[in-house]
């Protein structure tokens, strides 16, 4: 059996990586064998140059793609903390890098690994902002309203029905519930 892959979006703040955690040790209780991986998988740094990123980005993700196909049949279930939309919503809306450019470079980085689901955490900004302050973060004005670009990019693709959305400001609880019951529609 092939792992079924679901990827987790949002902007930073979002609760993607405490989401995962919580899935990972849901599922393994539940008897799933299941991989947790972010995004970049590799990569050290960015570089300041947005498109000189968004190719780092691209070498990264190919490489991510070449180890999940590797191991596909290993795993019931894989969750990957941000994936292909990503790199769509922060190069490209956050940062005007082409949005077709990332979406052509996308598809040659992926070489055919496709997500089951992908969801999209939506979080208001101002919670988004003061969980990253709750952590010890201290965001720029520049990276607040980059952010806020992000989060708008965020909500175009999920208009455009590319990404299963969830309502990431209500209590973990609720956000976990709901995760479980998207995730249940593809195992």
């Amino acid at each position: 059996m092939s792992a079924k892959i679901i990827t987790f979006e949002g902007i930073d703040g979002a609760g993607k990586s405490t989401l995962i955690d919580r899935l990972n040790a849901h599922y393994d209780e539940a008897g799933l064998v299941v991989w947790t991986t972010p995004e970049p998988f590799n990569l050290d740094c960015l570089d300041d140059d947005p498109f000189i990123a968004t190719l780092h980005l691209m070498i990264d993700r190919r490489d991510h793609c070449k180890l999940i196909r590797e191991h596909l049949d290993e795993y019931d279930l894989i969750l990957i903390d941000r994936f292909d939309l990503s790199t769509e919503a922060y190069q490209g809306y956050g940062d005007d890098v082409s949005r077709e450019l990332i979406r052509r470079l996308n598809d040659e980085a992926t070489e055919g690994v496709t997500p089951a689901m992908r969801i999209l955490l939506n979080v208001p900004l101002h919670v988004a902002v003061q969980r990253l302050i709750d952590r010890g973060d201290s965001p720029s004005v520049y990276e607040i309203v980059r952010l806020e670009r992000v989060r708008q990019g965020y909500g175009i693709m999920a208009r455009q029905d590319r990404l299963r959305e969830i309502d990431a400001s209500q209590p973990a609880d609720d956000v976990f519930r709901d995760a479980v019951r998207l995730i249940e529609e593809v195992l």
